[in-house]
């Protein structure tokens, strides 16, 4: 057992909490890729990156890193942001996601022969420079979606948007009509959001889905397809 003193927030959601100690385990069961831990991984560390070094509506300042837990079984996880201020409730890890155990942390894999681990290790990386890409959209393009793509647009994408009233959601997609990558940021109202924070998060989202989409086609073609219920054909 280990003792980490952590932040936490939710990987299907956006919660902060206040300082806590927990322990936890380096997982080492024998563990196959999905796509389902993929998302939930790449947007613990889109979160942790554009977090580190600006003020957020809750004001305050981040230096972070991500220790990011996984449960195989039930495909549960859990992103906890590491170093820090902040005020909000705690989250108990052995009642949220009892048996889950510690994948990654510092944009490394360290869960034990987990085969990716090379492939996640790059994420890092591909979110820091996603800052970087030009934003294009689908209505510039000259391509069909393939059947892949239309799939999760239909059956995971849009269900995602008609079900939540708190978050947007962003999809990228490549030419190659296989590969796609999203996004997810925290919906917002000129009210909610006076100093632009969640204006910029969505923006700098829509760079993050083009960027983790261009790392799985291994191109750099991605065009934005849809942010929320608007579709850019």
């Amino acid at each position: 057992m280990n003792l980490l003193k952590v932040f936490v927030f939710l990987t299907a959601g956006v919660g902060l909490s206040a300082c806590q100690s927990i322990n936890y385990e380096v997982g080492e069961a024998e563990l196959t890729d999905s796509e389902q831990l993929r998302d939930a991984y790449t947007q613990c560390l889109s979160y942790v990156n554009f977090n580190n070094g600006t003020r957020n509506s809750q004001g305050f300042y981040s230096r972070h890193y991500e220790a990011f837990f996984y449960e195989p079984f039930t495909q549960k996880s859990f992103c906890y942001v590491v170093e820090g201020k902040h005020r909000m409730p705690t989250f108990d890890l052995q009642k949220d996601c009892k048996y889950c155990k510690l994948f990654a942390t510092r944009g490394q894999v360290v869960w034990k022969g987990f085969k990716q681990a090379d492939e996640y290790n790059a994420y890092n990386k591909v979110i820091q420079e996603a800052k970087n890409i030009e934003l294009t959209y689908y209505f510039n393009a000259k391509f069909e979606l393939g059947d892949k793509q239309k799939l999760y647009y239909k059956s995971i994408f849009l269900p995602k948007v008609q079900g939540s009233k708190h978050r947007g959601y962003i999809l990228a997609v490549s030419p190659n009509g296989e590969n796609y990558g999203w996004s997810h940021y925290s919906s917002y109202t000129s009210t909610t959001d006076p100093n632009g924070y969640f204006k910029a998060w969505r923006q700098e989202q829509r760079k993050v889905a083009l960027a983790i989409c261009n790392a799985q086609s291994k191109r750099d073609d991605c065009v934005i397809y849809a942010d929320g219920k608007t579709v850019f054909d």
